[in-house]
């Protein structure tokens, strides 16, 4: 039996994107997190550190060039860390 793996924390992710050169450069993507009253919402990274979402709230990474989810909580994708996910 294998072993199922876990899903990397949001704030992995996005500690990557912004440091690591092989991923997306830190402008060419938007966060998608949930508003408690608005629903699922996009904010760029500069929205998102100014706005001090938690990041509890974000449901997924996108990639702005070619809409792609780069990582999603709900999919279980992670395509930053090439750590795909069984469900």
């Amino acid at each position: 039996m294998s072993k199922v793996q876990r899903l990397k924390p949001a704030h992995k992710i996005y500690e990557r994107l912004l440091w690591d050169q092989d991923c997306i450069s830190g402008t060419n993507f938007v966060i998608g997190y949930e508003d408690r009253f608005l629903g699922i919402m996009e904010a760029t990274r500069e929205e998102f550190e100014s706005e001090e979402i938690p990041f509890h709230r974000v449901r997924y990474f996108k990639d702005v060039d070619t809409g792609q989810h780069i990582w999603d909580r709900e999919k279980r994708i992670d395509l930053i860390t090439r750590n795909y996910v069984l469900i």
